[in-house]
């Protein structure tokens, strides 16, 4: 209601004009909703693996504070809860390669722990995941991760992964 918009706001963000409330067009607003959005679509424009860009991202995942607006059930809601969530995953998996090709190892594993704390069973988080753990010659974390991601699959899709430990670093030119 009004009273409870003035109060987590301000007394005159609402006003009444020919009946009706309404923002008060005088205000000025900040959404970090809005912002989120504004830094990805300008790291879009950048060169792909700039700093630059890397740094518009790192913006966006910064201002990402979990689901839009949780507690409320709606289709509205729902769909840029949606939105904006694989925006924030995109994000992360572009900051992720980003680290990870410029040797940023520790960096780029944080960001997928990120993301797969979302999106457990995301494959291609856990396959960059496995990568950059070989690449730092972790086999033997890399060879646990596997195992867990093996365990989220059968949990969640009651099946084992196809690929075996040693085809996934095959694939992903590691060595195993």
């Amino acid at each position: 209601n009004v009273y409870r918009v003035r109060k987590a706001l301000y007394e005159d963000v609402v006003v009444q004009d020919e009946g009706r409330y309404k923002l008060n067009p005088q205000a000025s607003f900040w959404f970090d909703l809005e912002e989120f959005q504004r830094m990805i679509a300008r790291a879009d424009k950048l060169t792909m693996g700039s700093r630059e860009r890397a740094e518009c991202l790192e913006e966006a995942v910064g201002l990402y504070r979990g689901s839009f607006l949780e507690d409320c059930y709606s289709g509205w809601t729902d769909t840029i809860r949606f939105q904006a969530e694989a925006s924030y995953l995109k994000c992360l998996a572009r900051l992720a390669g980003f680290y990870a090709t410029h040797g940023e190892h520790d960096r780029a594993t944080k960001l997928l722990e990120e993301l797969l704390a979302v999106d457990e069973a995301n494959p291609e988080a856990h396959e960059q995941m496995i990568r950059i753990l070989v690449v730092k010659g972790e086999t033997g974390a890399a060879y646990h991760h596997y195992n867990q991601y093996q365990a989220i699959l059968a949990e969640q899709m009651e099946k084992a992964p196809v690929k075996s430990f040693q085809q996934m670093c095959q694939e992903l030119d590691v060595g195993s």
